[in-house]
């Protein structure tokens, strides 16, 4: 799947649809989501991209294969 550079270059806001997920997530998981937002919600798709593609599982992973 392909990206235009435009989409590549924005930052999106991330939102829950209705707060079924809160309801039933424990409070570490809760707390987890939060890290995770906090430290990668303001980056851009090119920027989560970058990120990604130097992780050690990732490079280790062939194409369709799912990483662990």
């Amino acid at each position: 799947m392909e990206f235009s550079p435009d989409f590549l270059k924005e930052t999106y806001k991330i939102r829950l649809k209705d707060e079924t997920t809160i309801k039933y997530s424990t409070d570490e998981e809760r707390k987890f989501v939060e890290k995770i937002v906090k430290e990668y919600g303001s980056l851009s798709a090119t920027q989560l991209s970058e990120i990604t593609h130097t992780d050690e599982k990732y490079i280790n992973t062939y194409h369709d294969e799912i990483i662990l």
